[in-house]
């Protein structure tokens, strides 16, 4: 998603294209739309070596002077390929903790003189990164994710929205954005949930996103008294309609790189519970512009809930400081500036 946003904003200044290492998807599909080149590898087909004649045939046709590569695989495939055809300035965008991947962690240590430069989205992510594979100070740039905050000012449709979703007019609802993955802590917030109702019988939940963990997720609710309140929605490209139409932003995950749905619950102007996880307490300070609640913790999860949902006070205070913070930190403009004069500079 944040290739999504940052790519198109290059434009004026760069010539850009993208190359997938796997096959289409819908990432690409909307680059594309906005006039971005992709070109897919299907490194999983023929042991990757119809991948490896692709990327070479795309580099010496395209001849880029910087290589940009997101995610652990394209990472060690950019920096060893890139190389070996020619590419001069290799910078290697950490997007989170890699935690899931320390088998590959030798093998990053041994490949970073290819590497120019790293981007990292949070200072906790540039330590780890510094930590596990010995860099300094000065070879990690800390460049967080962004929001267009004018893309949150457009009036709201919730009224119409709500009625569309079977959602009551005048009942709180929690949203939730993230793909449906285990490490996103949905199981103990659909545990929480069931508390809540206990207090808040008419509160909804909406899940957004997509992922393997759907159909546990489903038999879940199927067992649940309230079930039938909490709505999976899958993948949704009316994301800011959504928040819009929404009560509170609620944020579960065990582990974060740096969340763009978070940020966009921010901007949107909702109250945010989130997880007490070092890259979110970047964004977020406790009774300041958020509440934070012990991870993996059910039970405080149900105590910050309904501290919001209980104190209109409070929710309004935590609402107008969150959108003030991405609009001093995190809004596109400021960011994309940095990230084009750090590119100039290689």
């Amino acid at each position: 998603m944040m290739l999504l946003k940052t790519v198109p904003e290059l434009q004026s200044e760069f010539e850009n294209q993208v190359c997938c290492l796997l096959g289409p998807g819908p990432i690409g599909d909307e680059l594309e739309k906005r006039g971005i080149p992709v070109t897919y590898l299907e490194l999983r087909r023929n042991l990757g070596f119809t991948a490896i004649y692709r990327f070479f045939k795309l580099i010496r046709q395209y001849k880029p002077d910087i290589l940009i590569t997101y995610l652990i695989h394209a990472d060690l495939f950019g920096r060893v390929f890139g190389r070996l055809f020619g590419i001069k300035v290799i910078i290697c965008s950490q997007r989170g903790s890699l935690h899931g991947w320390q088998f590959l962690r030798p093998v990053e240590r041994l490949t970073r003189s290819l590497v120019t430069s790293y981007t990292a989205q949070t200072e906790a992510a540039k330590q780890e990164l510094m930590q596990y594979s010995h860099l300094t100070d000065a070879q990690v740039q800390v460049i967080p994710n962004t929001i267009r905050l004018e893309d949150f000012s457009k009036p709201a449709v919730s009224s119409t929205l709500r009625k569309e979703l079977g959602l009551p007019a005048k009942a709180p609802v929690l949203i939730f954005v993230a793909n449906l993955l285990k490490g996103k802590g949905h199981a103990y917030l659909l545990q929480a949930f069931e508390e809540v109702t206990q207090q808040v019988p008419d509160i909804h939940l909406l899940l957004v996103g997509e992922g393997p963990e759907r159909t546990n997720l489903e038999n879940r609710l199927s067992t649940l008294p309230h079930g039938n309140q909490v709505h999976l929605l899958g993948r949704r490209k009316d994301i800011i309609q959504l928040l819009q139409a929404s009560t509170l932003f609620v944020f579960p995950s065990l582990a974060e790189g740096m969340s763009n749905a978070l940020l966009e619950g921010m901007a949107a102007g909702l109250p945010c519970v989130v997880s007490d996880i070092e890259v979110n307490r970047e964004v977020i300070q406790d009774e300041v512009n958020g509440l934070l609640f012990r991870c993996g913790d059910p039970e405080d999860l149900v105590r910050q809930l309904l501290r919001v949902l209980s104190d209109p006070v409070l929710a309004k205070k935590l609402s107008q400081a969150a959108r003030k913070t991405v609009a001093e930190e995190y809004d596109q403009p400021q960011a994309m500036a940095k990230l084009i004069s750090f590119f100039h500079s290689l």
